[in-house]
C-alpha cells in the first residue's frame, strides 16, 4: 500500500503506478491536459491532490476512492474530508476596479499550438505594460513557472479557471515603480570556472540547440530527473532559457550560465 494525503503531488502518483494517469484523467475533464506530456511535465510536479480537486471541483473523497484500487491509501481522515474553499476566489480589487480598456489580453494558446515558446512575447507585453494596466494571459493551464518568474519582478498574479481549456491569469504590479529591463536575466550559483573545474569531465552532456521550442525545456527536465547529489549536467543551448530557471530552483537544482554570444549559451546544472 502507498500512503498519500492532500499534499501528495500528482507527479508522485503517476510515477508510482502506470495506471494512475488514466485514473486521474477520468475524474474530471479538467485533468485531460495531463495526457499531453509537455503539459504534464509542467503541471504534475507542482500540483497537489488538494489543488487538483479544487481545479476539477471534486471532493477529495472521490479522488482517493478512484486511486484506492491501485494500492494508494489515504492517511488519517483524508479519505472523508471535502475540499475546503472550492469556490473560486474573487478577482482582486485592483483588477475588478479597472476599466476594460486597461486590461491587456494576450492569448498564447495559438503560440503553444504552433510549437513555439510564448515567453518572449509575454515579456514584451510586460515590459511595455503602461502604469495602472493589467496583463491577462489566456492559456489552457495555469502558468506556474511564469507566475514565479514575474513574482520575482514585482508582479502579483491571479488565475481564473473559466473552463477545462481556458485559464485567465491576471498579472499586475505590486508597486507601480517596478519595471523589467530588457537585459535583466536571473542569475544564480558561483562562477563558471569554479563549477566547471569542480565537475570536470564527469558531467553528463546534452545539446538542445537543434530542438524546436518548447522541447529544449522538457529535454533538460528529463535529463535532471535522475541527477544525483554531486553530479552535474552540461547543457548547450541557443539562448538563456528564462522560463526554465524557476523550474530548476523549484527542484533544488543549482546552475551557472556562460553566454558566449548569439546562439551559444552554456549551462551547468547540479545538485549540492
Amino acid at each position: 500500500m502507498i500512503p498519500i494525503d492532500a499534499n501528495t503531488k500528482i507527479a508522485t502518483l503517476i510515477n508510482q503506478h502506470p495506471d494512475a494517469l488514466e485514473a486521474i484523467v477520468g475524474l474530471s475533464p479538467h485533468f485531460k491536459k495531463l495526457r499531453n506530456p509537455i503539459l504534464r511535465k509542467l503541471m504534475a510536479s507542482r500540483t497537489t491532490i488538494d489543488t487538483a480537486c479544487r481545479v476539477g471541483k471534486i471532493p477529495l473523497r472521490l479522488f482517493f476512492e478512484r486511486l484506492a484500487p491501485l494500492g494508494f491509501v489515504a492517511s488519517g481522515t483524508e479519505s472523508t474530508r471535502e475540499v475546503p474553499g472550492a469556490e473560486p476566489r474573487p478577482l482582486p480589487e485592483v483588477v475588478r476596479s479597472l476599466h476594460p480598456e486597461k486590461v491587456v489580453d494576450l492569448d498564447v494558446r495559438p503560440i503553444l499550438g504552433s510549437g513555439l515558446d510564448p515567453l518572449e512575447r509575454i515579456l514584451q507585453e510586460v515590459r511595455k505594460l503602461p502604469a495602472g494596466h493589467v496583463l491577462k494571459v489566456i492559456n489552457s493551464f495555469e502558468p506556474a513557472p511564469l507566475i514565479l518568474l514575474l513574482k520575482r519582478q514585482g508582479f502579483e498574479a491571479h488565475a481564473v479557471h473559466r473552463d477545462a481549456d481556458t485559464v485567465e491569469t491576471y498579472f499586475f504590479r505590486s508597486s507601480e515603480a517596478v519595471r523589467i529591463p530588457k537585459s535583466e536575466l536571473p542569475v544564480q550559483g558561483g562562477s563558471w570556472a569554479e563549477v566547471e573545474n569542480r565537475f570536470g569531465a564527469s558531467m553528463t552532456r546534452i545539446d538542445v540547440r537543434g530542438m524546436e521550442m518548447p522541447q529544449p525545456m522538457f529535454a533538460i527536465l528529463d535529463a535532471i530527473d535522475g541527477l544525483e547529489a554531486g553530479k552535474a549536467l552540461f547543457v548547450q543551448h541557443k539562448r538563456v532559457p528564462v522560463f526554465l530557471l524557476p523550474e530548476l530552483e523549484e527542484r533544488g537544482i543549482e546552475y551557472v550560465l556562460n553566454d558566449r554570444g548569439e546562439g551559444d549559451v552554456q549551462m551547468i546544472l547540479y545538485r549540492n
